[in-house]
């Protein structure tokens, strides 16, 4: 099944939820994690489900910001999940590729995404860095908002 727009706010926050316990390697914060499903009801949300699976299996949370280092109107990647079962089988990169037409149909030049910078070291976020950075996204800013996760920002031209 392709990817399709999450309408539904309590279907995105269970979404969140159960893409969150699937991926303890990624998401290990309770507090943050809680705020992750909050806003997943918030935003507006692309879902993959595999043919004949009720549970969304894959979800990019998205927000249309405007993002004052780049001094552009971009739309922000908030969180995205993929059920570890899928890893590596394109899910993702369908995600993403969803976003970018998004933006692009609504006239946003940028694209931009938040994680963990590599200066880390942390072997799963190691794995989301590369992600991104193989769908041509740049790392823009960082952003230290304590030792244990420095953040990097980073940028894709639609």
């Amino acid at each position: 099944m392709p990817v399709f727009e999450i309408t539904d706010a309590p279907e995105r926050e269970r979404a969140c939820r159960d893409l969150i316990k699937a991926l303890p390697d990624w998401f290990g914060i309770p507090r943050v994690n809680r705020q992750y499903i909050k806003e997943a009801g918030a935003y507006a949300a692309l879902g993959y489900r595999a043919n004949g699976c009720d549970e969304i299996q894959a979800m990019l949370v998205y927000k249309k910001m405007s993002d004052e280092v780049l001094g552009k109107n971009a739309l922000n990647i908030h969180w995205m999940g993929v059920h570890p079962e899928l890893h590596r089988k394109g899910i993702g990169a369908q995600l993403v590729s969803g976003v970018l037409e998004r933006a692009y149909d609504e006239g946003i030049s940028h694209v931009t995404v938040e994680t963990l910078n590599p200066k880390a070291g942390d072997e799963f976020y190691l794995k989301t860095y590369a992600f991104y950075k193989k769908f041509g996204f740049t790392p823009y800013e960082e952003v230290e908002y304590n030792l244990i996760n420095p953040i990097v920002r980073l940028y894709r031209q639609v």
